[in-house]
């Protein structure tokens, strides 16, 4: 649950919203984190950041479908 809106926006609107910048900056994250993993060599934990990417980008889709903003 969260505050009352001070806007227009439906809670719902909001929370995909919300949703779908919180999962692109998980996947811009993620990319770093992978860089660095590699850097390390670390292949391990690149692998585990790039499947925590790949989940990021599918919600993100997700939440682009739902707002009617895909390109699909």
């Amino acid at each position: 649950m969260q505050e009352t809106q001070a806007t227009e926006t439906s809670n719902t609107v909001y929370d995909l919203v919300s949703t779908l910048y919180h999962e692109l900056q998980s996947e811009q994250t993620c990319e770093a984190y992978i860089l660095d993993a590699d850097e390390a060599g670390q292949s391990d934990l690149s692998a585990f950041f790039s499947e925590v990417k790949q989940d990021a980008h599918k919600h993100s889709e997700r939440a682009k479908q739902l707002l009617g903003i895909s390109r699909k």
